[in-house]
């Protein structure tokens, strides 16, 4: 139990600086990602119904992560490896 407890501070001091990436907003790329995903579920199909010029797995991972975690920056952030989310430039 003794060695147990620096890790669970570890980890609760990790969770406390990462608290203001969380309020953050998502930055372009993954808004488009997160639309692009939303519009997959819906039924379009990339570079037919929606064009970007990023290749279409990116969107299919997004889609991916917003049946996950449903239609928030929690589904891009999850499915991308990026957990728990970094604050990102939105400019």
């Amino acid at each position: 139990m003794r060695r147990l407890i620096p890790w669970v501070y570890l980890v609760l001091a990790a969770a406390l600086v990462r608290l203001p990436s969380y309020l953050a907003p998502i930055g372009r790329d993954s808004g488009v990602f997160l639309y692009h995903g939303a519009r997959i579920l819906a039924g379009e199909v990339p570079y037919r119904d929606l064009w970007d010029h990023k290749p279409p797995g990116i969107y299919y991972l997004d889609a991916w992560g917003s049946c996950l975690a449903g239609w928030a920056a929690y589904g891009s952030w999850s499915s991308s490896g990026r957990w728990p989310p970094r604050a990102r430039s939105t400019g």
